[in-house]
């Protein structure tokens, strides 16, 4: 059978769920690893986003939980 003809007319096949799934996750793949790609050679940036995200955590603990450091000594305090 010659492409267009056929019961549809020339119109593509529709794709059951899994077809579409898998399509979009080759395409989401593909977008995530030109993004690692593309940044494995920014090491020091890396480590300072990471090091940021570290202080920022660090911080949300302190303010939410009442933490305090004193010279060194963890004192947790209960309000």
């Amino acid at each position: 059978m010659a492409p267009g003809s056929g019961i549809r007319g020339g119109l593509p096949e529709e794709k059951n769920v899994a077809q579409m799934v898998r399509e979009n996750t080759t395409v989401y793949g593909r977008k995530y690893q030109a993004l690692l790609d593309r940044s494995t050679p920014h090491v020091m940036e890396r480590w300072l986003g990471t090091l940021g995200l570290f202080i920022l955590f660090g911080l949300n603990v302190v303010f939410r939980q009442g933490v305090r450091f004193f010279f060194g000594t963890i004192i947790v305090i209960d309000d």
